[in-house]
């Protein structure tokens, strides 16, 4: 019921049991920004943490996974609509960036991303994948609704305090 532990399992176990390069989980917060919760191996490479908190290409990239299907190839093999990005990845030795939605679409609240160093990654892992995508997705969204539903609770004992403060001091 932790998103913070959640993130850092899924990042973890996508590394180690997929073996993927590099993962990175992202929140959109209330405010809509996106923002890195984990990332494995840590630190996370540089170069990409530089194209992530300072590229303007990076609320294109943002919008475009907002609007494509889970899961979204970006194959660095070919033309990409991001230059920079695209250049992190040659630095990084990486072939394809694949991001899955946790969340509903259109506006999904989260994001798993994987960095890969091998072409056609997905397609000998299919089956599988899906499965752990949509457990990283409700196990999200427990956490989620349990955060919300302690953010209630602490707001309700604090009208209660406030009714019994009130109450009390009436003649």
């Amino acid at each position: 019921l932790d998103l913070e532990k959640l993130a850092q399992l899924a990042v973890d176990y996508s590394v180690q049991e997929f073996e993927v390069k590099s993962a990175f989980f992202l929140t959109c917060q209330d405010n809509q920004k996106w923002e890195i919760l984990a990332t494995f191996p840590a630190p996370f490479p540089s170069p990409l943490a530089s194209w992530f908190n300072n590229s303007p290409e990076k609320d294109c990239f943002l919008a475009d996974f907002e609007e494509n299907n889970s899961p979204w190839v970006v194959n660095f093999t070919e033309p990409t609509p991001y230059p920079q990005l695209t250049k992190v990845a040659q630095e990084l030795a990486l072939q394809e960036l694949i991001a899955f939605h946790l969340g509903k679409p259109p506006h999904p609240w989260g994001a798993l991303i994987w960095l890969v160093d091998k072409p056609d990654f997905l397609s000998s892992l299919s089956g599988f994948i899906q499965t752990f995508i949509h457990q990283v997705t409700t196990s999200g969204e427990q956490a989620r609704l349990f955060k919300q539903l302690q953010q209630y609770i602490n707001m309700m004992r604090s009208l209660h305090a406030i009714d019994r403060a009130i109450a009390s001091s009436l003649d």
